[in-house]
């Protein structure tokens, strides 16, 4: 048989490769991949909580980045409502690891999360950022707990033919951010503080992506495509 690459026009990484062949991991590839979830399989393996009726986090074939379903986020229809899927992963060590996660922007008046958290049976460390589409404006949380701005003016397309990229970097053997992606921008965070807190939690990993309304209404948005890695640069 002939090398793969042969079949795909000269030398190309691994990497390439895999991304040709299907994967979803094609935005930013660095680190190493840990969890991949495209949500072909439903919604089932992941918790999912809201604070009001009617919240909903299903399967959905109307819109997805990759395959043919994504998740359907639902908020409940009072300001501030939000809802959440999440998910506890074990690790191999604390280091650098990475959260990427592709979604659409109902509209104006909504705010998008991503939390990366990790229980070393002692502490609680968590890289949290947001994203408010009535502010285009991107926040970190520091170390006390405030939510600091740090990339405004952003051109953020509502609507859900578009699948919008967070990643967030985050650095738990220094208990500190590392760096940003959103779509075409880097941040680099690399000199803040995440916020950390006691408990006494057994070991684990555990993501959190959530979409709040900021209106008294109901707001949309699909997920598709989150990936977890270790060992980023």
């Amino acid at each position: 048989t002939e090398p793969l690459n042969f079949h795909m026009g000269g030398d190309i990484s691994l990497a390439e490769q895999a991304a040709r062949l299907g994967s979803i991991h094609t935005f930013d590839r660095r680190g190493e991949v840990i969890f991949a979830e495209d949500f072909e399989n439903g919604v089932t393996k992941w918790d999912t909580t809201g604070s009001d009726a009617p919240y909903s986090v299903v399967p959905s074939n109307s819109f997805a980045r990759s395959g043919n379903l994504s998740a359907k986020v639902v908020t409940g229809v009072v300001n501030t409502n939000a809802t959440e899927l999440a998910r506890r992963l074990p690790y191999q060590s604390i280091g650098k690891f990475g959260l990427e996660v592709h979604f659409t922007i109902p509209d104006a008046l909504a705010r998008f999360y991503l939390y990366i958290a990790l229980y070393d049976g002692t502490n609680l460390k968590q890289g949290i950022i947001f994203l408010d589409s009535s502010t285009n404006v991107l926040y970190y949380v520091n170390s006390a707990g405030a939510s600091i701005a740090f990339a405004s003016g952003l051109n953020i397309y509502a609507g859900h033919t578009l699948f919008h990229v967070l990643k967030l970097v985050v650095d738990f053997s220094n208990s500190k951010f590392v760096r940003v992606i959103w779509n075409s921008n880097q941040y680099d965070l690399s000199a803040n503080a995440i916020y950390e807190i006691p408990d006494a939690t057994n070991p684990c990993l555990r993501i959190i992506a959530v979409l709040q309304t900021l209106e008294n209404a109901s707001k949309t948005c699909y997920v598709d495509d989150i990936i977890v890695t270790q060992n980023e640069p």
